[in-house]
Parts: C-alpha cells; structure tokens; sequence
C-alpha cells in the first residue's frame, strides 16, 4: 500500500536557509567534491584497524597519523574553496580589505603616496575633463600641493609706510614679518626673498633717485647671521634678492626685514606681491598721506581679503585688509596707488 501523505508536514523551500545555501551548493562539484570526498575518505581509512595484520604498531600509528592530516587537509582545502567563491565571502573581503588599504595608518606606511594620488585624482578628473586630465593634475600636484616643499608660511604681514615726496619721487619704508613652519623640525634650509622697482621711463642722467636698500633681517628676535647683499641695476629695474639661513633646531622660525625705498611714483604706481609658497593667513598695512587713494585686488587668491575702516590722523592715513585661510603658491596681492 502507497503511503499516506501527511497534510501537515511541508517540502523546504529550496532556499531554506537550515540546509547547504543554494550560492554554496553550486559549487560543491568539481575539484571541491574531489577535495572533500578524497578527505572523508583517507580520514575513514586512518580510523581503520586492519592496518595492524602487517605493520607492528609503531608503524601503524605513523600511517594513521599521516593518513589523518592529508585528509583533514583535503576536507579543510575543499570547504575552504567553497567559501571564497561564494559571493557573501568576496563581499565581505573586499570590504575588510578596503577598510585596510584606505585607512590613515596603512597609507602613511606607502612609498607610493604621490603615484596614489595621481592615480585616484586622474580617475575624477577623468570622468569630467578626459581632454585636460593630465595637464591639470601635474598643475595640482606640483604647483599648489606641497610636494617639492620644505615649510609653508604663516601670520604674513606686510607694512608699508609712504612719505617724504621728491617731485615724483617719494620714500616708501617696508616691513615684512613672518613665521616658517618646516615640515619637520632640525632640518636645514634658506628663504629666498626678492623686490624690484622700475626707473622712470626716459629718465635723465642724475635725476634718477631710484634706490632700494634692506636695512635689517632678523630671525627669532635675533639680527641674522648673514651678509646682507647690495642691490644690483639690471634692464632697467633696481633689484634686490638674498638667501635667509634658517639653520637652528627651531619647528617655527620668526622672521622680518626692514628695507627702505626711493620709488618713481609714475613708473611704480602699484605693489604686487605673489608668494612662492604658501601662506596662512594674511594682513596688509599701508601709511601714507591723506591725498593718495589706495586699492588693494587680490591676484587669484579663493578667498577675498576683508578691509577696516581707514584711519586718518592730521595728514596721514592708514588703511589695512586683513585675509584669512591659505594662499597657494602664485597668489598674491595689487596694491594700487592712484
């Protein structure tokens, strides 16, 4: 007699998850049945006693021994491999894996850091700009990051005073103040600092008063330890450029100079400054007679600099603008004078 269905009992949907997983099940066939069959086997085998009717017992427990481990092995290679090809598995390492390759700790270790950036940075660009990708990530890297640099500057101020008016000519006192920040401390190395001023166009032989001189360089309080140069006359401009020694075991270095001028206000109707490096923050100061009208326009910088209210006492008039956040290297500042 056929036997009687019972109502009450149920086939397991064949994705019930109390059996093998249907994502495992597909690939248990191949090499990682022979991988598990094999070890069941040869494990079975090593449980046997029918060993002993021709090896003494030493021998006979080597073999078991033996036999046990090659089949645990073969289990253990076969379940392994049903793992790894499972797609819950790969999730799941790839996420671990990620968490690793991404994280701070495991990046800072890396020898390869500008070769990453590029890489993932190209990838963005990429996607929008295909034609200027590789123009504009050298651009990045090597002129507004600070990879081929040793400090950046921070607190940079600058002062200039105007007086003493000569015909056209009038004297124009500067002071520069400044902190390096070295990207690590102990380390050796110079600031470059230069300034032009460019003579009167046709001027006449003795009527020049074009002059520029730095009075005074001080680091850390301190009168540095260097030859201040003179100025040199070259293609009609007065130039001057000297190399700062910062040298001490310092992780910050205060720096000023102090230099005066005789400027042809016609020829030299304005002062611009664009930085080799890049600066934190940013306060400008000019002093002069009431009778000059000054504006300052920033030259590229991403954030604008905020004026004050001028200052007039008697004759004389101070105006500052003061920028905060960073200034990347070819950014600067026109002063005007009108």
């Amino acid at each position: 007699m056929a036997p009687v269905p019972n109502p009450q009992k149920k086939s397991a949907p064949a994705d019930d998850t109390s059996g093998v997983p249907n994502k495992i099940q597909q690939y248990l066939t191949g090499v990682v049945t022979l991988f598990l069959f094999a070890g069941v086997i040869i494990i079975a085998l090593s449980q046997m006693s029918f060993y002993s009717q021709w090896f003494n017992d030493f021998t006979d427990q080597a073999i078991r021994a033996s036999l046990k481990l090659i089949g645990s092995a073969l289990l253990g290679s076969g379940v392994f491999t049903a793992i790894i090809k499972s797609d819950s598995y790969a999730k799941i390492f790839s996420k671990i894996i990620g968490e690793i390759i991404w994280s701070k700790k495991f990046i800072e270790k890396r020898q390869d850091k500008e070769e990453l950036w590029s890489m993932v940075s190209s990838v963005m660009y990429e996607e929008k700009f295909p034609d200027i990708n590789e123009d504009l990530e050298k651009i990045i890297m090597y002129e507004y990051l600070p990879t081929n640099q040793e400090y950046y500057i921070q607190d940079y101020k600058f002062l200039v005073n105007i007086n003493h008016k000569v015909g056209d000519f009038w004297q124009q006192n500067e002071t520069i103040s400044f902190n390096i920040i070295p990207k690590q401390k102990g380390i050796k190395f110079t600031h470059e600092v230069m300034t032009s001023i460019q003579h009167p166009l046709g001027n006449i032989q003795g009527n020049d008063l074009t002059a520029c001189k730095v009075t005074r360089v001080m680091v850390n309080d301190e009168d540095a330890n260097m030859t201040i140069p003179d100025s040199v006359i070259e293609d009609g401009y007065t130039k001057h450029s000297m190399s700062i020694p910062l040298e001490s075991d310092c992780a910050e270095y205060r720096v000023q100079i102090q230099r005066e001028k005789m400027v042809d206000s016609i020829a030299n109707n304005d002062k611009r400054m664009f930085s080799t490096h890049i600066v934190k923050d940013m306060e400008i100061t000019v002093i002069s007679r009431v009778g000059i009208n000054i504006g300052l326009h920033p030259g590229g910088t991403i954030n604008s600099f905020i004026p004050s209210d001028p200052e007039i006492n008697g004759n004389s008039k101070m105006m500052k603008w003061a920028y905060k956040g960073l200034i990347l290297p070819k950014q600067g500042f026109i002063l005007i004078f009108k």
